[in-house]
């Protein structure tokens, strides 16, 4: 389910279930959502790093539901799993994520994957 958050026009969030399609849900989250607001830049890119994050956790365990948290006026896209267990450290590629943004990080107290996409971007 995808939703803005009150308040606050630039924050959105998307829960996905563990299923085939959760990937390609949370790149077309991605896009919508940055094209609307018509921040372009980096949708591609985003895409692909929001897609590989839903892929190593649903993949880890099936069945289980991913947050997408998207804030647009802070540049963060933010990807956490229902079980904080499903994403100790190493458990994504992080090797294309940091590739495309250099900043992007495994949070290991909030237990989510955190990928600024302001001005602390790497260069493609």
């Amino acid at each position: 389910m995808a939703e803005a958050s009150p308040g606050d026009a630039d924050r959105f969030t998307l829960e996905v279930s563990a299923s085939a399609s959760a990937p390609a849900t949370a790149r077309l989250f991605i896009g919508a959502v940055l094209r609307a607001l018509g921040n372009e830049d980096r949708i591609e890119d985003l895409k692909l790093v929001v897609s590989e994050a839903i892929t190593a956790i649903t993949g880890a365990a099936p069945g289980t539901t991913a947050t997408v948290r998207l804030d647009a006026a802070a540049g963060m896209l933010e990807v956490e799993p229902l079980d904080a267990s499903i994403l100790p450290p190493g458990s994504i590629g992080m090797d294309v994520i940091s590739a495309l943004f250099a900043a992007a990080h495994i949070d290991d107290q909030a237990h989510r994957l955190v990928i600024p996409f302001g001005a602390s971007v790497a260069t493609p």
